[in-house]
């Protein structure tokens, strides 16, 4: 009868958290610069390089019920492999936003901005791409989560190339200390064409691999987010504003049933 009721109580939870959050996905504007050019004639530009192969529009974050997705809006995705560049992990604060300087934040960079707390990790950056670019729309994967160690993140870069963004968050390799990092979760990522506009580039993670991994954080706390390819000709960094209490209380008592479950 307990578990019953429990389920019940998950359900109705459910749909309160979904009728009160029918607005739950945020749209960032590519309000971002960063820095820094490595060449004197690319500083305080946006997109560095063709913007009809780098250029970044926008990301939406959705957290409702079933979970949290983030999708990011470029041309890039059919160009994955030019000049070796590459797919770029996702990069997530669960305790808000902080980056270096005004907006746009020509100075903000790895080194001085935000700490992030984790990495959403793709299963396939496109490394096997001819370097002449290839089409990844369709593409799909798994992707795992790390806790973030700064001297695993790897920073923006261009094999023997100019016309790149120096000092950005790109990719995370968890193996590159001296033991192999656990995952602390996973999900999917898949890439979408959109029809009139950019495509889309898919993270997604359900509400019950956050709440066993003990990540509610991603569906209750304001959010900062960073996502760039390899080259970081274009790089996306912004936050999503609080939850509303009724998502808070929702996902909270949520979080607390799957804890007990667990434990049971």
């Amino acid at each position: 009868m307990k578990v019953v009721r429990n389920y019940l109580m998950v359900a109705l939870l459910s749909t309160l958290i979904l009728s009160s959050a029918e607005a739950t996905t945020v749209v960032i504007q590519d309000n971002y610069i960063g820095a820094t050019a490595n060449e004197a004639a690319d500083i305080g530009k946006d997109v560095i390089g063709a913007p009809g192969r780098y250029s970044v529009d926008r990301m939406e974050v959705t957290t409702n019920a079933s979970g949290f997705t983030v999708s990011i809006f470029s041309n890039f995705y059919d160009n994955v492999g030019y000049l070796g560049i590459q797919l770029g992990d996702l990069f997530v604060s669960t305790n808000g936003w902080n980056p270096f300087g005004p907006a746009p934040y020509v100075n903000d960079n790895k080194n001085n901005g935000e700490q992030w707390e984790y990495a959403l990790v793709l299963d396939n950056h496109g490394a096997s791409a001819p370097v002449t670019g290839q089409n990844m729309i369709g593409a799909s994967g798994s992707l795992n989560v790390y806790n973030v160690i700064n001297s695993n993140i790897i920073s923006s870069y261009l094999n023997g190339g100019t016309g790149y963004r120096l000092d950005q968050e790109t990719q995370y390799n968890p193996n590159a200390g001296q033991s192999p990092q656990a995952s602390l979760a996973s999900g999917t990522w898949s890439i979408i064409d959109a029809p009139g506009e950019m495509d889309e580039l898919r993270f997604s993670l359900s509400a019950v691999a956050l709440g066993n991994a003990g990540l509610l954080s991603f569906l209750t706390n304001q959010l900062g987010l960073h996502w760039t390819m390899t080259c970081g000709n274009d790089v996306i960094e912004g936050q999503t504003p609080e939850p509303s209490t009724m998502f808070l209380l929702g996902a909270a008592v949520l979080g607390g049933i799957s804890r007990r479950r667990k434990a049971a």
